[in-house]
């Protein structure tokens, strides 16, 4: 892939229900203190697992790759519970209060819903073009210096489907299982709500602000226009549309 795509390598590892080493998306250039003292909350309920760091050359953004289970095969609902409980307890144990809300670490800077990360060097790609040239790379290596098998060293040593060789405390898993009940008992819960829907099937219309409006794409493009910024990005786009759909 490099050899033929050179600057513009791209590698996504977008995992399905496999096992794999957990990754951890930091949405943030968040400071070296911070990142020292995840690593060593990481390093008290884990055993025998490195946890390897990857910094973006361009935003600072930063991903964690922690040789233990994701337990992804046992489903997304456990992977869900895994990265609430992880990011609960690393923004407690860490305290990084100090420098993010909890509500700008849970879910923006702590990427509770990332389904996969970029392989080390990779570009980013969207549409079949390169998007800026920044690419996550360990720190303090020069890329612009790297011989191609360094490069694949790198990918290959840093990839989330190497060998797992390390493995959960008792204490996260606990509390795993206990974060995975809850979400269950939450989904259980949604459940039992029964949208009504206001669509007028004859006219063709559905309230908005009071009035009747017919359903047509400049009712749409007014939904996307009041919606605010922070859920027209990629994250978020999805839902957004599902939210128009609905």
């Amino acid at each position: 892939l490099m050899r033929v795509q050179r600057k513009d390598f791209f590698l996504n590892e977008y995992p399905e229900e496999c096992q794999h080493r957990l990754f951890i998306d930091i949405d943030s250039n968040i400071s070296e203190w911070a990142l020292q003292k995840i690593v060593d909350a990481l390093d008290e309920v884990t055993n025998y697992a490195e946890t390897k760091i990857l910094r973006n050359t361009e935003s600072g953004k930063v991903h964690m790759i922690v040789d233990v289970p994701s337990e992804s095969f046992r489903g997304s609902l456990r992977k869900r519970a895994i990265l609430h409980w992880l990011s609960k307890y690393l923004y407690e144990t860490a305290e990084l209060s100090d420098e993010y809300t909890w509500d700008e670490w849970n879910g923006d800077v702590f990427d509770l819903k990332a389904s996969g990360i970029r392989s080390a060097l990779s570009a980013k790609v969207a549409e079949g073009k390169l998007k800026g040239p920044g690419v996550y790379a360990p720190v303090g290596v020069d890329v612009s210096k790297l011989t191609l098998n360094q490069k694949v060293d790198i990918i290959a040593e840093y990839s989330i489907y190497a060998p797992v060789t390390g493995r959960w405390s008792r204490e996260a898993l606990l509390g795993f299982d206990e974060a995975e009940m809850e979400l269950r008992a939450k989904k259980e819960a949604s459940k039992k709500f029964k949208v009504i829907s206001e669509y007028n099937a004859e006219k063709k219309t559905i309230p908005f602000l009071g009035v009747d409006s017919e359903v047509n794409g400049e009712l749409l493009n007014t939904f996307i226009r009041l919606a605010p910024a922070l859920w027209t990005d990629k994250r978020h786009w999805c839902i957004m549309l599902n939210h128009v759909k609905t």
